[in-house]
């Protein structure tokens, strides 16, 4: 009978198995660049803002956003953003650059969302942005104690700025 000689691939494989399993499982989490901070709601009819359509408390990770604030740190590979809907979708990091008064202007893009784009300015802890997603569009305000909201608009009936 001839020696086996798949013991040593075998050995070395399982070996390696729980190496690849780790890095396939931290490469499956992704960072939250923010989280929700209770349900969306729609705005109360009465004084109601025609063209806001829902809204959502926020609170950004202040790990994440101090990475993105700072040009000289790398910034996470799969930072990720959860929507009013509860999905989750992972942000493509374009560009970071300084902006006025010692901010940051950060844009993004969703890899998996055709005409997508994400604009934040970093000051400090406040950060104020625009999301699009092909026709929806999204605003990001600062609202004080390091709590942001996150508001779904109808494009249509905005009034200019």
């Amino acid at each position: 009978m001839p020696p086996d000689r798949s013991r040593p691939f075998l050995r070395a494989a399982a070996g390696l198995a729980p190496a690849l399993l780790l890095g396939a499982i931290s490469c499956a989490f992704a960072v939250p660049l923010w989280s929700p901070t209770g349900s969306p709601a729609e705005p109360d009819a009465k004084g109601r803002q025609p063209w806001l359509l829902r809204e959502q408390t926020i609170r950004f990770n202040q790990q994440a956003l101090e990475a993105l604030r700072d040009l000289t740190r790398p910034v996470e590979p799969a930072l990720e953003i959860t929507l009013m809907d509860g999905t989750s979708r992972t942000l493509a990091i374009r560009s970071r650059t300084a902006g006025p008064l010692d901010s940051t202007v950060v844009t993004a893009t969703l890899p998996d969302v055709p005409d997508s784009e994400l604009t934040l300015v970093i000051k400090g802890q406040a950060v104020a942005g625009t999301l699009h997603i092909g026709r929806r569009l999204f605003k990001i305000q600062y609202a004080g104690d390091h709590r942001h909201r996150l508001a779904e608009v109808d494009a249509d009936t905005l009034p200019p700025d």
